[in-house]
């Protein structure tokens, strides 16, 4: 009876653990949510007469894109170059590169050679989530990060590394999962601050600064539970925007 017993909870944790990792990706792939970034350059005047101009390049994944968002105008490289507009007294001209589903080899093959064209003022760089989940290999994830960084860096002075932040609303992302996920988080940053250390760049603690409860369930997030909401993606924005080089 005791083996019987055990054998039950060893099935019982197996079917449990599977079901709970399946279903948060097949809410993401039920859900589908659209890439709202549908142009490539924007122009965002200051509220007053601007006195300069800010070319501000966005590079990285659907966190970037803004998937989750319910128009551009609500994503995140957006908020960041309206409040620059704004407290700048400046013409923006925002460029988002960004591509669902990229890692950080994606950005560096097809979106890093885009930068130069546009003679960038600001560069922001946000990705590692999907490096994360396809368990592509942390070292291999810092070496790419790295050169990235190294290409980049001459184009402009004003170079930003946004870390991987924790994304997982808590009725989509259930025990042991959420922990596991947060865990493999903190290690990918663990990655990326390492390469940077001593590098012309400024990073971005995103994680630290969007993770706990505030930023654990609705209205924080989209329908797959995944991707920021509107209020999410202006939550992010307003907790980092002084925390960017520009």
């Amino acid at each position: 009876m005791k083996y019987l017993i055990i054998i039950f909870t060893v099935i019982a944790i197996s079917l449990y653990s599977h079901w709970a990792y399946s279903r948060i990706y097949a809410n993401i792939a039920e859900k589908d949510l659209p890439n709202p970034t549908m142009h490539q350059s924007i122009i965002l005047p200051s509220s007053k007469t601007h006195v300069k101009k800010i070319v501000y390049v966005a590079l990285g994944d659907s966190l970037t894109a803004g998937v989750g968002a319910s128009g551009e105008d609500k994503t995140y490289p957006y908020l960041l170059a309206k409040m620059l507009a704004e407290k700048q007294n400046a013409q923006v001209i925002l460029i988002n590169l960004a591509v669902p589903g990229a890692v950080a080899e994606d950005v560096l093959q097809y979106q890093v050679p885009q930068v130069a064209q546009f003679h960038p003022d600001i560069i922001s760089v946000a990705v590692g989530i999907n490096d994360m989940h396809n368990q592509v290999p942390g070292k291999l994830f810092a070496q790419t990060i790295s050169e990235i960084v190294d290409t980049l860096s001459s184009t402009t002075k004003h170079l930003n590394i946004i870390n991987v932040p924790f994304t997982g609303d808590r009725s989509v992302f259930l025990p042991p999962y959420r922990l596991y996920f947060d865990w493999q988080t903190k290690r990918y940053n663990s990655f990326l601050s390492n390469v940077l250390v001593g590098r012309q760049v400024n990073m971005i603690d995103l994680y630290t600064l969007t993770h706990g409860k505030a930023f654990a369930d609705q209205p924080y997030y989209s329908a797959d539970g995944f991707h920021p909401s509107d209020e999410g993606y202006d939550f992010w924005i307003n907790v980092s925007y002084d925390h960017f080089d520009y």
